[in-house]
């Protein structure tokens, strides 16, 4: 069946970690290593970080809509065009790559299984208070007409029904993805600098099964109102790493343009990438080290 088998990371992102050494009559490879460090294994990235139907989404008569499947796809395209052509060759990026860089970004920020375990948890103990509202109404007037057409919202912001809560609970990937992407994407984009850290030791920058990575470093010092608006502070880093080669962080306070990273640097985002991990980091070899499990 077209379009079955659907990665929450994507395959063609992956292949940049592939092991330089895998020999020449076996399909390339990426090393996955549970989060712990304790156990590592080979696949293919066509192999892993995949579930069948992750975005698609079934009507009622049992045809699959692949819009969200293919949107992603083209977004897929246009971050590799651009990691290929002008990332890795260290060139400057013009207006259009850096805006499908932010929504490749946004994409990885909403669309990983870390990411719809999030909002299934969110969104289900949202429906489980409304499923208990309504039986206990139910308890006091066994007669009584319920109705939860509309639920109150900011005047801001646009109402929900309970059938949209019950489905972002169910099926939050379907529901929650596109909106969201289209949501952070203008906000990264505003985001002041952007930089893009190079190595070239071995093995490099590691990924994961949730490899898009936001960080503050003072968030514990902030008054809690403060907490709750990262992309207006300084401190806050938004980053990915494209290849064991290079990683990208959007920031605020001055970094920016292509910066060689010493090994401290590296050793501090892998453990980063590391510890957002939901079950597995990837290296371009059987390799880990000890600075990655500081967290």
């Amino acid at each position: 069946m077209k379009h079955k088998k659907q990665h929450f990371v994507p395959q063609s992102y992956l292949s940049a970690w592939c092991d330089p050494n895998t020999p020449p009559d076996q399909t390339p490879y990426v090393w996955i290593f549970t989060k712990d460090g304790a156990q590592s294994k080979r696949k293919a990235p066509e192999n892993v970080f995949c579930e069948t139907d992750t975005y698609t989404i079934k009507s009622a008569d049992g045809s699959r809509d692949l819009w969200l499947e293919c949107g992603l796809c083209e977004l897929e395209s246009r971050f590799v065009c651009t990691r290929n052509n002008k990332i890795s060759k260290e060139e400057a990026l013009n207006q259009e790559e850096h805006l499908y860089l932010c929504a490749f970004m946004a994409a990885m920020l909403s669309r990983t299984k870390a990411q719809r375990e999030h909002h299934k948890a969110q969104w289900g103990g949202f429906l489980k208070v409304l499923d208990e509202m309504i039986e206990n109404r139910r308890k006091e007037n066994p007669n009584a007409r319920i109705i939860l057409d509309r639920l109150p919202a900011d005047h801001n912001e646009r109402s929900f029904t309970y059938a949209d809560v019950k489905e972002a609970a169910e099926k939050p990937l379907q529901t929650l993805m596109s909106p969201l992407i289209s949501a952070m994407t203008p906000k990264l984009l505003r985001l002041d600098y952007y930089a893009i850290f190079t190595t070239d030791v071995a093995p490099g920058f590691i990924t994961s099964d949730n490899p898009c990575n936001w960080y503050d470093s003072k968030w514990q010092e902030l008054p809690p109102m403060w907490q709750n608006q990262p992309l207006l502070r300084k401190s806050t880093e938004i980053s990915l790493p494209i290849s064991p080669k290079q990683l990208v962080c959007l920031n605020l306070s001055g970094m920016q343009g292509y910066i060689k990273a010493d090994d401290k640097i590296v050793n501090e985002a892998n453990a980063r990438t590391r510890f957002n991990a939901l079950e597995y980091f990837v290296v371009n070899a059987n390799i880990k080290k000890d600075e990655w499990f500081v967290e």
